[in-house]
């Protein structure tokens, strides 16, 4: 890897930052300028430390799998992903000023890999009298590297701490408040990764009027013909504007509706349940249940579809991101109309949506 030290400049980043940030990009501008924003950040990284990152796997939690720094640093190209997270993050910090005018918003970025690169957007639009950041990831790699990232672009004044630890698992100091909670940690369906585990963790902790990015997951049950929904896809027949105009049940699937939301309202109803001093990660959440219909034939499958509102009106739909694409969810005997499927979520070292057959 090469430094950052050849181009002390900053003002190809803040080029590239503004034209993350404009709604006037067109998506082959967006595409290009994630891409160089990726490149950008890369070079900052030293090789040795580079050579640390790369040689380190998935590791194993209690409550599901923390991505390995190669990774993460390749999710950034989801161009989708990282624009309107970056994009959700500011209006979201935006609206946080105006709420609590007099205090320095408190964000936590849990899982911030080696690059950090949702929240350094911000650090270029807002002051570090107005935000500081506490960056906490599994990896002390990825923080030794997001720390010299921060040095290098002069930005290490938004610091206000770097924690080696399981996101699921932090405590925040009796003393200090947290505003904002940004976690993206998942993979479609809420499998495998800890979102949900890291969501209830840290979204107890919130200051009341905070804000949980992304603000909402959703999930829905349906049936979809996945051959032919595919083959319209890429033949462009059916784009991702067209899916939020006319619902694909007109096409080749059957939604059954919202068998499940990730959110502060559910955190807090279950912190309220158990109590706040007793707080312990649930073992299982129930979710919806659906009564099948007839299937017209094989090719339809049952899957989860995911919607990620990340604040406000900005939401990643499906499709729009390798995060939103529908997930297989087959299981032998139950596709037969009639029967009743509920759903709960289980937290565990692989979390999971899974089901009880009526």
């Amino acid at each position: 890897m090469s430094g950052i030290e050849d181009k002390p400049i900053h003002s190809d980043l803040d080029h590239i930052i503004s034209k993350i940030l404009s709604k006037k990009t067109s998506d082959d501008e967006l595409k290009l300028a994630v891409n160089d924003f990726r490149d950008y950040l890369l070079q900052t990284i030293p090789s040795d430390l580079y050579d640390d990152l790369i040689k380190i796997k998935e590791n194993k939690t209690l409550k599901g799998i923390a991505l390995h720094p190669l990774g993460a640093i390749n999710c950034l190209t989801d161009t989708w992903r990282t624009v309107k997270f970056i994009r959700g993050i500011n209006s979201a910090i935006v609206s946080l000023l105006d709420k609590f005018p007099k205090q320095k918003i408190h964000i936590v970025y849990a899982g911030s890999g080696p690059l950090a690169p949702l929240i350094i957007p911000s650090c270029k639009i807002f002051t570090n009298d107005q935000i500081k950041i506490t960056f906490l990831d599994i990896n002390q790699s990825s923080l030794d590297s997001v720390k010299n990232l921060f040095s290098l672009l002069e930005i290490e004044n938004y610091i206000n701490d770097i924690v080696c630890v399981d996101a699921a698992q932090y405590e925040v100091s009796a003393d200090e408040k947290i505003h904002m909670i940004v976690s993206e940690t998942m993979y479609p369906a809420l499998y495998k990764e800890g979102q949900v585990a890291v969501s209830f963790n840290l979204g107890r902790q919130l200051i009341s009027g905070g804000i949980l990015i992304p603000e909402e997951v959703s999930i829905n049950a349906v049936l979809i013909n996945s051959v032919k929904e595919i083959e319209l896809i890429r033949k462009r027949v059916i784009s991702t504007w067209l899916l939020n105009i006319f619902p694909f049940n007109r096409f080749y699937r059957k939604d059954f509706g919202k068998i499940f939301a990730l959110n502060l309202e559910q955190i807090k109803e279950y912190v309220n349940h158990i109590g706040a001093k007793d707080f312990a990660l649930p073992e299982r959440i129930d979710a919806g249940q659906i009564k099948l219909t007839k299937i017209k034939n094989k090719n339809y499958q049952l899957m989860l579809s995911t919607k990620i509102k990340i604040f406000n009106e900005i939401i990643l739909e499906e499709y729009e991101s390798g995060l939103t694409c529908p997930r297989s969810f087959y299981k032998d005997g139950i596709y037969k109309k009639g029967k009743i499927i509920k759903f709960y979520y289980e937290l565990s070292e692989c979390p999971q949506f899974k089901i009880g057959v009526d």
